[in-house]
């Protein structure tokens, strides 16, 4: 989950102006998946139960363990959705942001073809702003 948070702040601050992207909305999903896993580590409740193996939930953990599905759910679209919006300039249809949400979802995997990408973006910007500075200075 760190690498993902990190990502959407680097991304949140080249684009900050972005209309319909709500870092805090993503800060919620983290902070409650975060909270469920740690609730479910520390706690011996057998109606809610979350690892990186098995999920489990029933009666009132059932509710919790829905919310926290959508949570986790979203902290990897969220993400994803952005990267798109980064690259294209605009924002992403559903259809075009499922690869992206897939590649985070199976971040194992998708580091290394997600890591390029976002290298590529940070590299354009970067370079963006030596030009802008540039110019403001007379040589």
């Amino acid at each position: 989950m760190t690498w993902v948070v990190l990502q959407v702040n680097a991304l949140s601050q080249l684009r900050a102006n972005r209309a319909g992207y709500s870092v805090s909305w993503f800060l919620t999903s983290v902070f409650v998946v975060l909270t469920a896993w740690s609730y479910s580590s520390i706690s011996e409740d057998p109606d809610f139960y979350i690892s990186s193996t098995k999920w489990h939930g029933e009666g009132l953990g059932g509710w919790l363990f829905f919310f926290t599905a959508f949570a986790f759910l979203h902290a990897h679209w969220f993400p994803g959705s952005m990267l798109k919006a980064t690259e294209t300039g605009s924002r992403p249809d559903v259809s075009q942001g499922v690869k992206e949400f897939l590649l985070y979802f199976f971040w194992p995997v998708g580091v290394w073809f997600i890591q390029p990408r976002l290298n590529k973006i940070w590299e354009e910007h970067r370079w963006a702003q030596q030009a802008l500075q540039r110019l403001g200075t007379d040589e």
